[in-house]
């Protein structure tokens, strides 16, 4: 994806029939960090049937691939720098160089100097909305 508002209407789109599966967070997080060329830190809370019992609210249950938690770093590549921690505690460690971060901005610079806002724009409507809507468009 080379134009982040692009990104952002397409990542919209898909979160209206997303799957909640043990690559979620990564889904999310991995084109910000490959987009953006920059490193990712994705940082959940370890929750257990007890902490949900004490809070009064249900514990999920998962798929046989899905996770409660995770945590991890992602880097400018798109990739996990480090294996994430999945559902599990712990603490995340991991060598972040600045290097590929220079060297991807050099290659391509999100900033928006060259969006082609003529073609794409992004119109935010608030008003609630009917679900069918008939038009002669």
């Amino acid at each position: 994806m080379t134009n982040p508002l692009t990104g952002c209407s397409i990542d919209r789109i898909a979160q209206a029939g997303a799957r909640h599966s043990d690559n979620e967070l990564y889904l999310h997080c991995a084109p910000h960090a490959y987009e953006g060329k920059l490193y990712s830190i994705v940082a959940s809370d370890f929750g257990t049937p007890e902490v949900a019992e004490e809070l009064g609210v249900p514990f999920p249950e998962f798929e046989s691939d899905g996770y409660n938690c995770v945590s991890g770093v992602i880097g400018p590549n798109g990739e996990w720098v480090a294996p994430p921690l999945k559902n599990q505690r712990g603490i995340v460690y991991a060598d972040c160089p600045i290097e590929p971060v220079i060297g991807g901005k050099l290659f391509h610079d999100i900033t928006g100097h060259y969006n082609r806002f003529d073609v794409l724009q992004l119109k935010l409507n608030k008003r609630p909305l009917k679900p069918i809507l008939i038009t002669d468009e």
